[in-house]
């Protein structure tokens, strides 16, 4: 037995303590700064109880407590107490305080620095989205590399966690709950149980788009027609529960216990159900098409129930106001006469961006500029007379605020992705580690579906698409290991 020394500096032991007493200080001074200033609401109460209990788990047993990013992450609990309940942002805190912990532990501290292709790809992107923030005048460049440097987090989190069996079947079982969750509370929400959920459920917003629409027919929309999650977009949402589906499928597939398998269906149901309630178009493609994959990819009567996507989709059309959606998009045909103002925004929005890479083609106007450039670019093309928008294509995005560097970067870190992925999956199906081959294909259909609905959405949540990545990448360091053990072995 080897003795353990401790490093230069503090012992890992005394760094924790510090951090949970510093933490704990500083929840405990929120709380009071809170009350004293008024503000004190029953949510905040609630972080106010659950962050020490947290914090503490963090402290005792990192690792585990590591598996409740993914449903930081997927809720976006973050941003939704913060907005809505003024709370600081607890993902971000949490992150932090986790990867801190976690580097004080020797074994996971080489895990969190493992490198991938996915990895390399990813820092790329990263380094031409902060080049083209620095060169473009008047852009905080800084917070967009925070920003980046966070996302970066989430993906060295959830690879170094993905790369364990045990633990990357346990965060795509929390991915689903959490979604299945989510989604059953925009359906109640809907139904007008509940209010918004603490938010998780959220209102979707009334946008110049919608109030243009409403003043043309004299006909006020419900927005509660349209499920937004905690995204407060029913788009956004789409996409999200688009990445979780094929996951509701494995676990289905996957888990042995009748509970289990009963709540997994429960799950897929409720999820589906949230998805047609968003009636977005550009999701509902999307779902298709990574639900087919997955289909194809499992082979015998999944195969063959390809046969019954077709007739599904008719149901689905038939029983929810999405076909009325989908009618719409007969504007394309002639865009400046659309009744939907959306179809006439996003081609504005589309080609205004082709506009911006023409003029800026090596790094753009610079991340996230888009909006801020859109209305001179708007008025030339005559299609949109709104002020502030978005590209609402996320690889037109990369082009008109990085240029073609940012773009290649963009789309050279997905391929690369799916490249190492689809290896991995091969690596494990050969060493015969079914269970996670099937898991990392949900994974790959997912991110493929959530790729696809990119086409018609900009990256405003780019935190699920690094967790997917970060899946994809602990699966290539997993297959990567099995094929070093296999060659020992036979060496």
């Amino acid at each position: 037995m080897t003795a353990r020394t401790a490093g230069p500096g503090f012992p890992g032991r005394a760094i924790a303590l510090a951090a949970l007493t510093a933490a704990l200080g500083a929840v405990v001074a929120f709380g009071l700064l809170s009350i004293a200033s008024a503000q004190a609401s029953p949510v905040k109460a609630l972080v106010m109880i659950a962050a020490p209990a947290f914090l503490i788990l963090a402290v005792l047993w990192p690792d585990r407590a590591a598996l409740v990013v993914p449903a930081l992450v997927f809720s976006n609990a973050g941003l939704v107490l913060n907005q809505d309940y003024g709370v600081p942002n607890v993902l971000r805190g949490s992150l932090l305080l986790l990867f801190a912990l976690l580097l004080t532990r020797a074994t996971w501290r080489s895990a969190l620095w493992q490198s991938t292709p996915i990895l390399w790809a990813s820092v790329i992107f990263v380094a031409v989205r902060v080049l083209s923030a620095i060169q473009a005048p008047g852009v905080d460049s800084s917070q967009v590399a925070f920003g980046y440097m966070y996302g970066l987090m989430v993906l060295l989190l959830v690879t170094a966690l993905a790369a364990r069996p045990r633990y990357m079947r346990a965060m795509a079982f929390v991915v689903v709950l959490t979604a299945g969750g989510i989604a059953a509370a925009t359906i109640l929400r809907r139904a007008g149980i509940g209010g918004t959920w603490m938010g998780f459920a959220g209102d979707t917003p009334i946008t110049a788009e919608l109030q243009a629409i409403m003043n043309r027919s004299g006909i006020p929309i419900d927005l509660a027609a349209r499920v937004a999650g905690p995204v407060a977009d029913p788009n956004f949402w789409a996409q999200c529960l688009v990445l979780a589906i094929p996951l509701g499928f494995w676990a289905f597939k996957t888990r042995t216990g009748h509970a289990s398998r009963v709540l997994s269906a429960s799950v897929i149901v409720v999820m589906f159900a949230g998805i047609m309630y968003t009636q977005s178009r550009g999701g509902m493609i999307a779902l298709v098409i990574a639900l087919s994959l997955w289909m194809w990819w499992q082979g015998g009567n999944y195969r063959k129930s390809l046969v019954l996507v077709p007739i599904a989709i008719i149901v689905a059309l038939a029983t929810t106001n999405a076909a009325t959606r989908f009618s719409e998009l007969q504007g394309l045909t002639n865009a400046s006469q659309a009744e939907d103002g959306a179809i006439r925004g996003r081609l504005s929005e589309n080609i205004a961006a082709l506009h911006m890479w023409q003029d800026h083609p090596v790094l753009g106007v610079g991340a996230d500029q888009y909006s801020s450039n859109y209305r001179e670019y708007a008025k030339a093309i005559g299609l949109d007379s709104r002020a502030e928008r978005f590209a609402h294509n996320s690889y037109l995005q990369m082009a008109a605020e990085s240029g073609t560097l940012g773009a290649a970067a963009f789309i050279g870190m997905l391929v690369t992705a799916f490249v190492a992925g689809l290896r991995a999956r091969r690596r494990l199906l050969e060493a015969e580690y079914f269970r996670e081959a099937s898991l990392l294909e949900a994974v790959l259909a997912g991110t493929l579906g959530f790729c696809i609905a990119a086409i018609f959405l900009h990256q405003a949540w780019p935190d699920y698409l690094w967790m997917s990545l970060g899946f994809i990448a602990g699966s290539w360091l997993l297959a990567e290991r099995v094929r070093i053990d296999r060659q020992e072995a036979t060496s």
